[in-house]
């Protein structure tokens, strides 16, 4: 795990001026890699990389790596998990190492196959390959998307980081916070597709590579794995045997490490399973967790009763109070990069941080739910059809009684559940996945959000800020309902929020987290499985779900509702968090067009008197706010 920062100019050299800027830009990055900081530069190249150590812990490993010839350039972010399968086959074709690690294993590959090698790979990567005597850059990210890449297209070149902060530090760029990409996040909680709060800078579509020469661009899929587009012959039996195999496998390769490494273990199913996994390869493998002080968000005593019935002795337990998150609420905001509205990367910050003086990579369970349909929204496709074809009248009738309906700060209460469903009806079937996860009512966010295009904010537009990006609308529209659930989950939700606030809220702690149901063999045999394999009437992750009672695991494991890395944030706005609510109401954060503050008002009083539960919009607020004032002479386009 690292950070790496390029910029390479299309004809003209670097000035003294440049090169020192991106040198600071560099330098932003360190968190990400304490260890070491490595540049390598030409004329009109720049690249540079910040490296935390994992594998090979010698400087033969240090990047941007090298070849031996001088004319191939590598510089990447993350693990290749089966590097060692991979450099065996390197070896037998007569390929020489000087180094233990998987980035020369990568070099070569690349060398040799160019992004064709890509294919070849099992992990969570984003890096830069540069070719001297092509005179062609290669940028390239995983297939979810587990590793951050930023790039920023102009005339004169192309710069790119793995983190924004990285980009902001070059000077005389007119930087500026796009409006249309705000409404995104607002709406989303997260900054979806390729978006990013800046206009003109783009992240590198998960599963892509971007071919830079002589100013010309070509960006183009590598990988592409799509829900039910290949389905399996294939019975409960043989399924179940095939998908433990390719898991162990996975979670064998992901414990490759030189540095201690651990297993994140909440007691949900997915955490559980990798756990156990991780034992039949370490015994002694340690395990994390937290636990909540509000009893109705504690997973603690869940982790304990898996802990006991592995027999599992080496686990570490740290409580989560209001007091403490506080602390790092305060810590998260001045730090983060990218605005993130997931309070959950709250736990992962404040986790990573705790264990860090004891390993520095952690497994964990990311992925499984949006692999084998582990979300509440699956329950509600059987009637979708129906709700599709009810008057709208009756409709709107129905939204103003759930309206009525006692708001509760508790996880998913039955408010928040039936309003979020029914707030995809009526829509056009390209943003009713996003309409379901969205922040807040469509028809509270047309009221918060004034002077907006009428279909920017329409529900039935076909270009509106739900909509689906238009590369994917055809594959998405092939699929049937489950199907398509899974590819807006996979491609839009997983990318940029699970794994986003899995990666930076660890990188802030400089440490490493893998998700080993994110292997690229796994995702690929989850995605050719049949739905009833995942979806069986009412039990979501079937599955994975089967495999816990065959291994014995005690109901209240397997047979327990979807609670999710969450915390009581809608309680502790009411309490430690109030202030900050508070602050809203008077920041200057926010032109007058851009937000309707009488609206955001009501939004805030009405949270604060138990009238209704905003918290998710609220956060994003909390969350833009801080940002902005890191970047105060930032305006919006």
């Amino acid at each position: 795990m690292c950070g790496i920062f390029g910029w390479v100019k299309k004809a003209q050299s670097h000035s003294e001026t440049e090169i020192e800027s991106a040198k600071k830009a560099l330098s932003s990055l360190q968190h990400r890699g304490p260890d070491s900081s490595g540049i390598w530069k030409q004329s009109s190249i720049f690249i540079g990389h910040q490296r935390l150590k994992i594998i090979d812990l010698s400087d033969n490993a240090k990047q941007p790596f090298v070849d031996q010839s001088g004319a191939h350039i590598l510089s990447f972010n993350g693990e290749i998990y089966n590097y060692l399968e991979l450099r065996a086959d390197l070896e037998k074709e007569g390929q020489v190492f000087r180094s233990q690690s998987d980035t020369e294993v990568l070099l070569h590959l690349l060398s040799r196959l160019g992004t064709d090698s890509l294919q070849k790979l099992d992990g969570m990567f984003a890096g830069s390959f540069y070719d001297c005597n092509k005179r062609s850059l290669v940028l390239f990210r995983d297939p979810i998307g587990q590793k951050p890449l930023y790039y920023y297209l102009y005339d004169g070149g192309i710069i790119y980081s793995s983190e924004l902060r990285a980009l902001l530090e070059i000077k005389g760029f007119n930087w500026k916070i796009d409006k249309s990409n705000f409404d995104k996040f607002l709406t989303h909680s997260y900054y979806p597709w390729d978006s990013t709060p800046i206009e003109g800078i783009r992240k590198l579509k998960p599963g892509h590579f971007l071919l830079y020469k002589e100013g010309k661009v070509i960006l183009q899929d590598w990988w592409k794995s799509i829900p039910g587009r290949e389905s399996l012959k294939i019975d409960s039996e043989e399924a179940i045997v095939q998908l433990i195999d390719l898991f162990d496998h996975s979670c064998s390769n992901s414990l490759r490490s030189d540095v201690p490494i651990g297993v994140f273990l909440s007691g949900g199913i997915d955490s559980t399973l990798t756990m156990n996994s991780c034992l039949k390869k370490n015994e002694d493998i340690k395990s994390f967790h937290l636990s909540m002080s509000e009893s109705d968000f504690n997973e603690g005593e869940k982790a304990k009763i898996v802990s006991q019935r592995l027999k599992q002795g080496n686990s570490h337990e740290y409580i989560m109070n209001p007091d403490i998150m506080d602390q790092n609420f305060r810590e998260v905001i001045k730090k983060m990069d990218e605005p993130n509205g997931d309070p959950g990367f709250l736990n992962v910050y404040f986790l990573s941080k705790q264990c860090r003086d004891k390993i520095t990579v952690a497994l964990a369970g990311d992925g499984a739910d949006e692999l084998f349909a582990g979300y509440l929204p699956f329950l509600g496709l059987p009637y979708e059809k129906f709700m599709t074809h009810l008057p709208g009248s009756l409709g709107s009738m129905i939204k103003c009684v759930g309206d009525f309906i006692p708001a509760r700060d508790t996880y998913m209460d039955f408010r928040s559940k039936l309003s979020s469903y029914l707030n995809g009806f009526p829509s056009n079937p390209l943003n009713r996945h996003s309409l379901w996860l969205s922040s807040l009512d469509s028809r509270l966010l047309r009221k918060l959000l004034p002077d907006r295009q009428k279909d920017w904010l329409d529900p039935n537009s076909e270009n509106s800020v739900y909509t689906i990006p238009e590369e994917i609308r055809d594959d998405f529209l092939r699929l049937d309902p489950y199907n398509r659930m899974l590819f807006f989950y996979q491609k839009i939700f997983l990318p940029e929020f699970v794994c986003h606030h899995t990666d930076r809220a660890a990188m802030l702690n400089s440490f490493e987290v893998r998700a080993p149901f994110l292997g690229a063999k796994v995702i690929k045999f989850a995605n050719s499985l049949p739905t009833n394999m995942k979806v069986r009437g009412k039990t979501l992750k079937w599955i994975l779900k089967e495999i816990c009672k065959r291994d014995n695991f005690p109901r209240k494991i397997f047979a327990q509702k979807k609670q999710g890395f969450a915390l009581p944030i809608a309680r502790w706005m009411k309490g430690k968090l109030l202030p900050h609510l508070q602050e809203l109401k008077t920041s200057d954060s926010y032109e007058s067009n851009l937000v309707n503050r009488d609206c955001l008002e009501s939004l805030i009083d009405n949270h604060i008197n138990n009238r209704s539960n905003f918290s998710r919009i609220l956060y994003n607020f909390l969350v833009f706010s801080a940002w902005r004032k890191k970047y105060p002479n930032l305006s919006f386009s």
